[in-house]
């Protein structure tokens, strides 16, 4: 993945982009990898075709096919007699680089020679030995983390776990404060505090959850407040959504999170939003349902009502963004 990144000059830092790999549920198939590339913003789509020959012809490289074995390449460059790709080509250049020396040591050496040879040939060798199995041991690590991404992230798995939590009595008329589809089956429910660290952080959390899923969920936010003093925020937030346009208000939630909930008189005056009639009723209806559903910890997540178990983070369901919410 790190290889086609580079191709296609992403910006990326190794590591991630390994460890997002390594470690996704389904990075076995394409649907895992148009995923991984998703999360670089890189639209990408996959192609079924019996016509190979015609179907690679009409393609831009670099791109990603799959073997009937399962195994990825890279196609780098095509000619009209040829096709270059890359698949598991380093080892092979190793190998032909080790042959070719032990084919030059038959020749007459003199001390300084050979020990060049040490330094060129087992000097790397002895440290590649003892990095081996530090690396193996980070794959190892890798491929238990992947194993159990998709041992969790199983539809068998997730939706029976998802239905033994608690559920509350929640659907999308309880608050208007809507983002992502609101014609989705799923509805992701958070109860948030204007003035919560988590909360701001979970709300950059879901931007890109919502960024990276398309129109596959519904997210809800339910205001509450720590003490009657700041419920102004709460009203000024609510405001903000039935007066302005959807845009807008992604950029005032966004500015709110990160340092308006600082300065609040600031940010008031700035965007002037009038706190009326309908403000207060969408207010008074999430307090209504906070106080009958007795949660109060924020950010709490619901998942078409059911809190979202503890072993699972918002992360996660953008691996089930095709599961149409019916459970």
């Amino acid at each position: 993945m790190v290889t086609f990144l580079d191709l296609l000059g992403v910006k990326h830092t190794r590591s991630f982009a390994d460890r997002l790999y390594n470690e996704h549920p389904h990075r076995y198939n394409m649907f895992g990898l148009s995923k991984v590339l998703s999360e670089y913003g890189i639209e990408n789509k996959g192609l079924i075709t019996e016509n190979k020959e015609g179907a690679i012809k009409s393609l831009t490289v670099p791109f990603l096919a799959q073997w009937t074995t399962g195994d990825f390449a890279i196609v780098t460059e095509m000619t009209a007699s040829n096709i270059n790709f890359l698949w598991r080509g380093l080892w092979s250049v190793f190998i032909i680089n080790l042959l070719y020396a032990s084919f030059r040591l038959q020749e007459a050496f003199t001390l300084e020679d050979t020990l060049l040879v040490g330094v060129v040939f087992f000097i790397p060798t002895a440290v590649i030995n003892l990095t081996i199995p530090v690396l193996s041991q980070v794959k190892k690590t890798e491929q238990i983390t992947q194993r159990f991404n998709a041992f969790k992230m199983n539809e068998d798995v997730f939706y029976p776990f998802l239905q033994r939590q608690k559920r509350y009595d929640v659907d999308k008329s309880v608050s208007k404060i809507l983002f992502g589809n609101p014609d989705s089956k799923t509805l992701i429910t958070v109860l948030t505090n204007p003035h919560c660290a988590p909360c701001a952080r979970m709300h950059f959390r879901i931007e890109k959850l919502l960024k990276n899923t398309g129109d596959s969920f519904c997210v809800q936010y339910i205001f509450t407040s720590f003490y009657e003093e700041v419920e102004s925020s709460a009203h000024f937030l609510i405001s903000a959504y039935l007066k302005f346009p959807l845009e807008t208000v992604k950029t005032v939630y966004s500015e709110w999170f990160k340092e308006g909930k600082y300065r609040r008189e600031d940010f008031y005056s700035r965007y002037a939003c009038e706190q009326d009639e309908e403000t207060e009723n969408e207010f008074l209806q999430h307090k209504k349902w906070k106080e009958t559903v007795q949660i109060y910890g924020t950010p709490t997540i619901l998942i078409n009502g059911y809190e979202l178990p503890d072993n699972y983070k918002i992360e996660d369901l953008k691996f089930l963004a095709d599961f149409n919410g019916d459970f």
